[in-house]
């Protein structure tokens, strides 16, 4: 499979999008069946063909062009319609209600006195839950609703209210996965393994353990290294990678979209999202510093009033950080792809928002 992803890289079939730290197998499985199974049954669309590849759990996402040529053309057709987008808002805030049910359920659970069929009825709960929401989550992507953005027919408002739902689901499955943990620990004590390893477990493989108490044999490798392809509507699992070099590291410059127009220059700091959350503390960020990340969430809006601009790697006009940025007036590039891998922390860059650029200047 190595030289395939080689060539569909080489052939910008693939484009890196975001990387994710804490990121284990299951909540990938979790994206994929979001963007293949569930996708279909909200919306009538499969969102196929994307890749991913983790070292030591923090994993990077690259997505499939061609997936995101036809999701252009569908969001489009959906986004214009405004009961589309009414039922959307609704129905997204009602799937966030019932996973964060289905997780408060899971506090319950003492796994001295839990049978292996409640604790399937469990997982098998909030793997349904979790996807759920996470294929309106990832429906709210750029790709989805920017061609509609363009339409001089449909009401930006409309879209806001999209966007604002986009920020509530990002925080939703974040601590979702978190409070999932009592499920992880209890099964991990059926089967004799830490939650982490439980979580490199794919769904179906969490499922034999607990009714045939068979384990994957190759779930220590996992923690260290996976790729995962969508291949049709199943999927891919290699383990033991080799270490594939940093790619991107010696550019220059990186361009992205304009969010909030400006020219500042500043030192960068780069700050890691997860499902355990952000990485630093508001106080541990530099002030005045250039914030490069993958995506802001509201989370992070305590360090990105310290920062001197934004520069992201995900995001359209609608996602957090656009937003901010224009409430908070400063300069703003976003939909960079590329730029966590670039840029370092403590590199000097002059961010030409008005442009889009980002350059890399001598120390």
């Amino acid at each position: 499979m190595d030289e395939r992803i080689r060539a569909m890289i080489r052939e910008k079939l693939l484009v890196r999008t975001w990387d994710h730290a804490d990121s284990p197998l299951l909540w990938i499985e979790m994206i994929f069946w979001a963007d293949i199974k569930k996708m279909k049954q909200y919306f009538g669309f499969s969102y196929g063909g994307h890749y991913f590849i983790s070292f030591n759990q923090h994993t990077t996402f690259w997505k499939n062009t061609k997936s995101e040529a036809r999701a252009r053309q569908f969001g489009r057709r959906k986004y214009n319609d405004p009961q589309f987008v009414q039922w959307y808002c609704r129905k997204s805030h009602a799937l966030e209600k019932k996973l964060a049910a289905c997780v408060k359920e899971l506090h319950l659970i003492r796994p001295s006195n839990i049978s292996n069929s409640v604790l399937v009825k469990y997982f098998k709960n909030f793997f349904d839950h979790y996807s759920d929401l996470m294929a309106f989550y990832r429906f709210s992507r750029p790709e989805f609703y920017e061609k509609a953005l363009a339409d001089q027919a449909v009401k930006l408002v409309l879209l806001r209210e999209v966007g604002k739902r986009r920020l509530a689901m990002h925080h939703a499955w974040m601590d979702a996965f978190k409070e999932a943990e009592p499920l992880f620990l209890a099964i991990g004590k059926k089967i004799n393994m830490s939650s982490l390893e439980v979580k490199n477990f794919t769904a179906q493989e969490v499922l034999i353990a607990l009714h045939q108490n068979v384990t994957p044999y190759n779930i220590k490798s996992r923690l260290h290294s996976f790729e995962f392809l969508y291949k049709n509507h199943s999927y891919i699992i290699n383990t033991n990678l080799p270490k594939w070099k940093e790619m991107f590291r010696m550019r220059a410059t990186v361009q992205g979209q304009p969010a909030y127009n400006g020219k500042v220059r500043g030192i960068v700091h780069v700050v890691q999202e997860s499902l355990k959350g952000v990485s630093i503390t508001p106080k541990a960020f530099p002030k005045n510093a250039v914030l490069v990340t993958a995506m802001t969430s509201p989370d992070m809006l305590p360090i990105m009033k310290r920062a001197r601009a934004f520069i992201t790697d995900e995001g359209g006009m609608l996602c957090h950080a656009a937003i901010v940025a224009r409430e908070l007036k400063k300069p703003c590039i976003i939909g960079t792809k590329i730029a966590t891998k670039v840029f370092r922390d403590g590199q000097k860059v002059e961010v030409d928002a008005t442009k889009g650029i980002v350059r890399l200047l001598k120390e």
